[in-house]
């Protein structure tokens, strides 16, 4: 724990992956929707 502190820049690196990885997440979450969306179209 003590080395994260004088590592600024994999703090940075970890940081900017766990940002890319919510991103990446949220886009999923946008195409499951409109699946789901397209399927009730489909079935109505």
């Amino acid at each position: 724990m003590a080395n994260n502190r004088g590592d600024p820049d994999r703090f940075a690196r970890e940081s900017f992956t766990f940002r890319r990885m919510r991103s990446w997440q949220i886009w999923s979450l946008l195409i499951v929707i409109a699946l789901l969306v397209i399927g009730l179209l489909f079935w109505a």
